[in-house]
């Protein structure tokens, strides 16, 4: 939040959204903008339980991310592009923390 208020945002009367990438994907940052009231996305590390709700997510459910430097599959005319994403409604990270946390 204080980098929303030094861009002269007012974080109360507007939704602050963060995107971090797996280098953010520590206990310490989600609590940070879950405090601030933001909303966030992050990455995940690769680990036994990410791996899990992956398996549970619906295959057509992934939506593409188009990258500028994504190029079309000459033979399907598929988009090829670096990553997929798709939404969970509940995910509990960090489960070796203290619940309290």
């Amino acid at each position: 939040m204080v980098t929303a208020r030094g861009a002269g945002v007012d974080p109360r009367a507007a939704v602050v959204i963060t995107r971090m990438d797996s280098a953010f994907y520590t206990a310490k940052m989600i609590d940070a903008a879950r405090r601030g009231g933001a909303r966030f996305s992050v990455t995940a590390r690769m680990n036994p339980a990410v791996q899990a709700a992956i398996a549970g997510i619906d295959p057509q459910s992934w939506t593409a991310i188009h990258y500028p430097n994504a190029f079309a599959d000459p033979d399907t005319g598929e988009l090829i592009s670096d990553a997929e994403v798709a939404e969970v409604e509940v995910f509990t990270a960090f489960t070796s923390r203290p619940r309290a946390e």
